[in-house]
């Protein structure tokens, strides 16, 4: 006899969870449908389900075999591997001989209702705009239930495992369902050739009722998760789905709450869905967002990013965007229209802003920040330098903004603080180009320069360096231009991460100095990882996410 049939109960708790711990060690994917609509197993869950996160349990598709070979590139991975097998070895169970031939194609969790949390409004006193923390339910408290599609001819083994070593805990329907074992709350019910778990006797009947009825009462028939997961790639390792507006709806405890959200661009229809997949070399991610209101999409202007010719191709990470002023102003506009005393608060505060600016305008100020940024991070002797460069239209209005701001600075510091000493500006040149400093540490301190259309504010003298361009610019890099190969001529936001310039970096600043040996490891198994890239756009009205992670 098998060693199978002798552990039936530990067993059926294994065919449960294997799935995710599996897919969790190392993933999985399939050559047929994996994505962008969801698996047999949606019909298991109601169509009001709020959240929808599904696994593929095919594990001798391309994407499961991609994933495998990625996995095999860093150190920890045998280990990994090996700890699993243990695990389900205690319990006699072997993963190739005993589950997997059990398991179907995919495999999901669902959360049936939002959490009953406070969410925080903007407060409608002139205290302050400060927004408490709202407490969220740990998750055993949540409504919700699993399934797992199994093998067709697996049924009757799993109900017969099952059986040796569980009761009978009820009936819904024609079904039975079972607890599996006295020491664990785990209620399993297998029908229609899937494992339905959940852990309370409610939440099982719900699945079991949605899926009798069928149709658009199951997340299968859902049509705004089927319109945001269709357009999600068709090949991947995971998939999810949050209908935001609904998790809204159930969540806030009151209609105000409700309104005040709605106010800062949530609507009530707004759902996001995003996958993972393997490729052979990198993993990559899409996010999508559906049902956004049009203040949302005009708060994300698209461009087609300049300033990669500015950046060094030696920069450890970088950030493109546009508008940063036209930004603030719609969250500035927002918030004044959630309720009067949150606008009076607005308006005093930007009575003040003209006693910050040292003699530029406000309109000086807006200007700075209406073109094309970047924010960069580069190698520095001492220390990592931070750098934000500005295109500007007008750099004599540039410099008239940077000098009032610094300018101001002796006042500001002094409303902070009483009595707070702050150094003086001193004229700075490097690389040709002439500043300001204001020296608050040796590693670390306020540099600014403006040199025709650009502006750049920075931590050391050397960011007035990115206001030249440099011999080899991000551009031109060859890895970030393969990373970027497939990005779209215009996006609203673009960043880059050299992550073992990365590493460096946290190598120069002491952070695996005198490590135990977990950190070591954790250092050891960052040696795969190459880049990462993301941009954003907004394609037909949907805002959308794209991130690849490239692995050595």
């Amino acid at each position: 006899m098998s060693t199978l049939t002798r552990s039936p109960r530990r067993l059926a708790i294994a065919v449960t969870l294997a799935a995710a711990a599996a897919l969790g060690v190392a993933g999985c994917g399939d050559d047929n449908k994996t994505g962008a609509e969801p698996g047999s197993v949606a019909s298991f869950v109601p169509a009001t389900a709020p959240m929808y996160v599904e696994l593929s349990t095919e594990f001798d598709g391309e994407q499961w075999t991609n994933l495998k070979a990625i996995g095999k590139k860093f150190p920890a991975f045998p280990d990994i591997e090996k700890q699993f097998a243990e695990s389900l070895a205690s319990e006699g169970v072997d993963f190739d001989r005993d589950i997997k031939p059990l398991l179907g194609d995919d495999a999901a969790v669902a959360l049936l209702q939002a959490p009953k949390t406070e969410v925080p409004s903007i407060p409608t006193s002139t205290d302050g705009l400060s927004i408490p923390t709202p407490a969220v339910p740990s998750l055993d408290q949540q409504e919700a239930v699993g399934a797992i599609a199994l093998a067709p001819d697996a049924e009757p083994k799993v109900v017969d495992l099952i059986k040796k070593d569980s009761s009978v805990a009820g009936k819904i329907g024609d079904v039975e369902y079972y607890k599996a074992g006295s020491d664990n709350d785990t209620l399993v019910a297998v029908t229609d050739g899937a494992v339905v778990v959940a852990s309370r006797e409610a939440d099982l009947r719900t699945a079991l009722e949605a899926h009798d009825q069928g149709g658009d009462r199951t997340f299968a028939g859902n049509q705004k998760a089927l319109d945001a997961l269709g357009k999600l790639p068709d090949q991947v390792l995971m998939q999810a789905y949050l209908d935001i507006g609904t998790l809204i709806k159930q969540g806030t405890a009151s209609s105000e709450q409700l309104q005040s959200l709605q106010t800062l661009g949530l609507s009530p229809d707004m759902a996001m869905a995003f996958s993972l997949s393997a490729q052979p070399a990198s993993l990559s991610m899409k996010g999508v967002l559906i049902g956004a209101n049009s203040e949302l999409l005009a708060a994300s202007p698209a461009f087609a990013p300049t300033l990669t010719e500015k950046v060094p191709g030696d920069a450890v990470a970088y950030v493109g965007f546009q508008n940063l002023s036209g930004t603030v102003q719609r969250v500035i506009d927002t918030l004044g229209q959630t309720n009067p005393d949150v606008q009076k608060q607005l308006q005093a505060a930007a009575g003040q802003i003209p006693l910050l600016l040292g003699g530029a305008t406000l309109d000086d100020l807006k200007a700075l920040g209406e073109g094309e940024h970047a924010v960069v991070v580069s190698k520095g002797a001492a220390a990592p330098v931070g750098s934000i460069l500005l295109q500007v239209k007008d750099g004599a209005q540039a410099k008239k903004a940077l000098d009032g701001l610094a300018n101001a600075l002796p006042l500001v510091a002094g409303q902070i603080r009483s009595g707070a000493d702050v150094p003086a500006w001193k004229p700075v040149t490097e690389a040709g180009n002439e500043g300001r400093q204001l020296p608050l540490d040796p590693r670390f301190g306020v540099v600014y320069g403006v040199k025709d259309n650009l502006a750049v504010v920075g931590t050391q003298p050397s960011s007035l360096g990115l206001l030249n361009t440099p011999v080899t610019s991000l551009a031109k890099d060859a890895d970030f231009v393969a990373a970027v190969a497939g990005m779209p001529d215009e996006v609203t936001s673009l960043a880059w991460v050299d992550v073992q310039g990365a590493v460096e970096v946290a190598d120069s600043l002491g952070a695996f100095k005198n490590a135990d040996e977990n950190a070591q490891k954790v250092r050891e198994n960052l040696g795969p990882l190459k880049s990462l890239v993301m941009w954003s756009t907004v394609e037909d009205g949907t805002p959308t996410v794209e991130a690849f992670l490239a692995i050595k």
